[in-house]
C-alpha cells in the first residue's frame, strides 16, 4: 500500500467534548452535572 493511500483510509478516533450550555465549563463526556454551576443542561460535541 502506498503512503498516500494508508494516510487516506488510516482511521482517525473521534473526540468527543462536553460543555456546560449555562455556563461554558468544558467537563468529562460522561458528565451529568456541571461541577461549576449545577446545571445538566451538558452539549456534547462530535469532531471528527
Amino acid at each position: 500500500m502506498s503512503l498516500f493511500a494508508s494516510l487516506v483510509t488510516r482511521a482517525a478516533p473521534e473526540t468527543v467534548v462536553a460543555e456546560c450550555r449555562r455556563c461554558g465549563t468544558t467537563v468529562e463526556p460522561g458528565t451529568a452535572v456541571c461541577a461549576t454551576c449545577g446545571s445538566e443542561d451538558i452539549v456534547r460535541y462530535t469532531i471528527d
